[in-house]
C-alpha cells in the first residue's frame, strides 16, 4: 500500500503488480478474519499467528518429509517416526506454544467451508493427504491388537467420508461437555441415563456395530488410568477439554453405566 501511495504522490500510475499485491493482501486478511469463528477470543489470540504467517518451520519440515512418504508403508519405521513428530508438535501447540500453533479440530473438520485463500494454503502443503497418511500410520501401529477380520473393519471405518467423521467428532465433543454439565446429577437419574444412551448409540456408530471392536474399545476405556501422556493430548484435542475435565466426565459416565447395568430389583 505504501508503494501505491508513493506512486500516486509522485504523479505516476500505480504499478499493476503493486495493485495486485494489495488485492491479495486484503483477500488474505479477510480470510484470516473468517477463521476467527472457530475460536474463543482468548484462543484466537493464541492461534491467529498460525493463520497470519502460515505453518511454522517445524510443521513445514514435517509436511515436506510426509509428502516424501505418501506412497510408502504406513507401518514402516519412517512413517511411525513421523507420527511421533506430529504428536510432539501437536502437544506443544495444545500447550499454547506460539512457535508451533496449528488449526483447531473444529476448523479442520470444517475445511470444506474455509475461505479460498486458506484452502489454497492447505493444498500447497498437501495437508489433507499428509494428515490422512499420518492417521493411517497411527492406526496401523495398533494392528496387532485386532483379528484380521476386525482389522479390515477398522480400515473400512477409517475411510468414512469426511462429513461423517466430522459429525462423529462433534457428537463426541457435545456428549462430553454435556457429561461435564451433569456432574452434580444422580447417576441413576433420567439425565444421566439419557447420556448413557447417547454414549451407547455413539459407540455403535463409531464401530459400525461390530461387537469385537466395541469390546476392544471398552477394554481400552477400562484401562485409561494407564494411558501414556502421549495419549492425553489426543484426548484433549478430540474432546475439546483438558484431560482433568475429561477424567471427571468419564468417571461420571462410568457410574451412570454401572447404574444402568445393575440388576433390577424385582
Amino acid at each position: 500500500m505504501r508503494a501505491a501511495e508513493q506512486a500516486i504522490d509522485s504523479g505516476g500510475p500505480a504499478d499493476p503488480a503493486t495493485l495486485k499485491n494489495i488485492i491479495e493482501a486484503i483477500d488474505m486478511q479477510t480470510s484470516i478474519s473468517a477463521m476467527k469463528k472457530y475460536y474463543s477470543d482468548e484462543a484466537w489470540e493464541q492461534h491467529r499467528r498460525y493463520y497470519e504467517e502460515g505453518p511454522s518451520a517445524e510443521w513445514r519440515d514435517l509436511y515436506t518429509d510426509a509428502r516424501a512418504l505418501l506412497n510408502s508403508d504406513a507401518a514402516g519405521d519412517e512413517a511411525q517416526a513421523l507420527v511421533q513428530r506430529c504428536y510432539d508438535l501437536s502437544r506443544r501447540a495444545r500447550s499454547g506454544n506460539p512457535e508451533v500453533q496449528t488449526d483447531s479440530p473444529e476448523a479442520w473438520m470444517d475445511r470444506a467451508n474455509w475461505p479460498e485463500a486458506m484452502k489454497q494454503r492447505a493444498a500447497e502443503f498437501q495437508m489433507p493427504r499428509v494428515i490422512s497418511f499420518i492417521r493411517r500410520a497411527e492406526l496401523t501401529s495398533r494392528k496387532s491388537c485386532f483379528s484380521a477380520r476386525t482389522w479390515a473393519k477398522m480400515v473400512e471405518l477409517s475411510n468414512l467420508p469426511e462429513e461423517e467423521k466430522a459429525a462423529q467428532w462433534r457428537s463426541k465433543v457435545e456428549l462430553f461437555h454435556d457429561l461435564e454439565g451433569a456432574l452434580g446429577e444422580d447417576p441413576v437419574g433420567e439425565i444421566a441415563q439419557a447420556l448413557v444412551a447417547r454414549w451407547r448409540a455413539q459407540l455403535d456408530w463409531f464401530t459400525g456395530g461390530d461387537a469385537e471392536i466395541k469390546a476392544h474399545l471398552r477394554t481400552g476405556w477400562s484401562r485409561r488410568r494407564y494411558w501414556p501422556d502421549s495419549q492425553h493430548w489426543q484426548i484433549e484435542r478430540l474432546h475439546m477439554m483438558s484431560y482433568e475435565r475429561f477424567e471427571r466426565a468419564a468417571d461420571f459416565l462410568d457410574r451412570a453405566i454401572a447404574a444402568a447395568d445393575a440388576p433390577k430389583v424385582q
